[in-house]
């Protein structure tokens, strides 16, 4: 896969919301290890890191920072599209 795909911004969306993995993932029905994978390769695609992971803590790093702003737009532009197509 050499493109950054919708499943990797909601991904990322969700992980920015709830800080948490794991409640992320709950939030989109589907398994941690899988919102995990999709995060890893999110930023592989971008050659960043998205986020700051400790034991404790799950925090936006500069560039997630700096990506969560267009990220949100271009999904809120997708979900009028779909409203408007419907």
């Amino acid at each position: 896969m050499d493109r950054l795909e919708f499943r990797h911004v909601r991904a990322f969306l969700s992980v920015a919301q709830h800080l948490h993995f794991a409640r992320a993932a709950e939030a989109l029905d589907m398994a941690p290890p899988a919102l995990t994978r999709q995060i890893q390769e999110a930023e592989r695609l971008l050659g960043v890191r998205l986020f700051h992971r400790s034991r404790r803590a799950v925090t936006l790093s500069a560039a997630g920072e700096a990506y969560l702003g267009e990220a949100s737009a271009a999904f809120e532009h997708l979900r009028r599209g779909r409203e408007l197509a419907a």
